[in-house]
């Protein structure tokens, strides 16, 4: 298949990034935008979509999913070792969730990479490997029990499903370093050129991957829930919600079947207490 959307995602991100900056000058279509620095701004962008250079048309895997994140976009990346990049999608974050943590911005771009992986992998795309430079989000969803204290609902039940996408698609999750990370050009909404130095590092990096043994996660269990102390680095210091299993009432029909360790009577609890998060409308 062909992506041209994904092959050219920083100049697509470039568009929607200045629309999004017209619109909030400008109070119509007919509008006469004087802003010299926006014109500035789409004039170049013009220049670039002129000048796109050619790319590869046939690439060999093994291929990575890289997610990365910014204060404005979350992007996804799929690229061979040499950081050809063979499909890629984005996502401009709306204005409501500019005021997210960074950590959980990384964390929804690891949700869309999962959703990348799957669409790819029902093509025939071998798929084995995610990188992220978000060090947080790599311990929370890779450690061997998961613990939950001090973290707010969102990140409880999206972690979650994380883990079991990454488990369902057969992947391991691994930390790259930012400064070659594949996705973080188009998080920038420009391309980023890597220097000979960085071109060796982010090939020496997934050749060295490629050497492991591949170890894809597994699901956790009731037992992995759980809300003792951390027993050693390779667990996240969190606790279980003591609410887990306190409603004894007979769950809403209208909410659906939850992963293991979860009650449907805490799921009622955090969607009464989210209401105002869009993303947890469909808990």
């Amino acid at each position: 298949f062909f992506d041209p959307m994904g092959l050219w995602l920083e100049l697509v991100l470039r568009v929607r990034l200045l629309h999004r900056k017209l619109c909030s000058v400008a109070s119509s279509p007919d509008a006469v935008v004087h802003d010299v620095a926006l014109l500035t701004e789409l004039v170049a962008l013009y220049r670039a979509l002129s000048t796109v250079p050619r790319v590869p048309r046939y690439l060999s895997g093994p291929f990575f999913i890289t997610v990365d994140a910014s204060k404005e976009i979350i992007a996804v990346v799929v690229c061979d070792k040499l950081g050809t990049r063979l499909f890629a999608r984005a996502q401009v974050i709306p204005s409501a969730r500019l005021s997210w943590t960074i950590v959980r911005q990384e964390l929804t771009a690891i949700l869309i990479g999962i959703e990348v992986g799957t669409f790819l992998s029902n093509l025939g795309v071998e798929l084995r490997y995610m990188c992220t430079d978000s060090l947080i989000n790599l311990s929370r969803c890779t450690a061997n029990k998961f613990r939950t204290k001090g973290l707010p609902a969102w990140e409880i039940l999206n972690i979650h499903k994380a883990r079991e996408g990454l488990v369902k698609l057969g992947l391991s999750l691994h930390h790259i370093p930012g400064r070659f990370n594949p996705a973080d050009g188009p998080t920038r909404a420009r391309v980023i050129e890597l220097g000979p130095d960085l071109m060796k590092d982010q090939l020496q990096f997934f050749e060295d991957l490629l050497r492991q043994p591949h170890r894809p996660l597994q699901f956790w269990c009731t037992s992995d829930i759980t809300a003792e102390n951390a027993e050693g680095p390779e667990d996240v210091e969190m606790a279980l919600l003591s609410a887990a299993t306190a409603d004894d009432g007979d769950p809403s029909p209208t909410i659906p079947n939850v992963p293991e360790g979860f009650s449907n009577g805490l799921l009622a609890r955090i969607r009464s207490q989210q209401h105002d998060d869009p993303l947890c409308e469909n808990i």
